[in-house]
């Protein structure tokens, strides 16, 4: 049987001596900071790159309450119809 343990940086504490060198970092300047031992990023490194397979944006439920007239056109339509092909997307759907 394995263990699976997940830390993340909220599980970390922060001692006194550790927020004073923070502290100290961020006041340095950034051409104060040694990166001659980072490699710098070329086109060809950013050509090869791809997005992160694992990222999913965040979705929020939502509930419509629509009139029956309503249902009966979109079942009519004959395929799942996405909001964006929604005759009243981005506007009000009912008169001003």
């Amino acid at each position: 049987m394995t263990k699976i343990v997940k830390k993340s940086l909220s599980d970390s504490r922060l001692t006194a001596g550790r927020k004073r060198r923070l502290k100290e970092l961020s006041r340095r300047l950034d051409n104060a900071i040694n990166t001659s031992d980072i490699q710098e990023l070329t086109e060809k490194f950013w050509q090869n790159a791809v997005r992160n397979p694992f990222y999913r944006p965040l979705k929020q439920q939502l509930t419509l309450r629509l009139d029956a007239d309503v249902i009966a056109w979109l079942g009519r339509q004959g395929r799942a119809i996405k909001p964006t092909q929604m005759p009243c997307y981005g506007m009000p759907c009912w008169p001003i």
